[in-house]
């Protein structure tokens, strides 16, 4: 069975392999005359020379690119920080209006603890007078 195989790949390399040799030698088997290879070269040197121009175009658009990109990155790197700064304003601005409320509460809560107190005391005071006047 293996030799079959071996046999077998052996008959069909042993007819494709001068096929395949005649196909690569195929393209370098003619010849030009003078005047085509000059016109060959001349052909040669004018796609070497756009080859060169494009190369510097694509160098000039990679800069380009690369610059925008640099912008860009540095544009919102300002916006992010431009936007932190407005967030951290608002919250200074937050943190001072609620030390405001906070003040004002303590405020309120001190006017209510006197009036407690001076309404405490005046019943205390005119309940001693209205005993002394009922004991007389």
């Amino acid at each position: 069975m293996f030799k079959a195989k071996i046999q077998r790949n052996f008959i069909l390399f042993s007819i494709f392999f001068p096929v395949f040799i005649g196909l690569f030698q195929a393209p370098c088997a003619f010849s030009l005359s003078p005047e085509g290879e000059k016109q060959l070269f001349a052909i040669l040197g004018e796609i070497k020379g756009q080859l060169k121009q494009m190369d510097k175009r694509i160098t000039e658009l990679r800069q380009d690119t690369n610059k925008r990109f640099e912008e860009l990155r540095l544009d919102t790197n300002k916006r992010f920080n431009d936007t932190d700064n407005k967030i951290s304003d608002l919250r200074k601005d937050n943190n001072k209006r609620s030390d405001e409320i906070i003040t004002f509460l303590w405020i309120i809560a001190a006017i209510f603890t006197t009036i407690t107190a001076a309404v405490i005391a005046l019943l205390i005071w005119d309940r001693r007078t209205a005993v002394r006047y009922a004991v007389k």
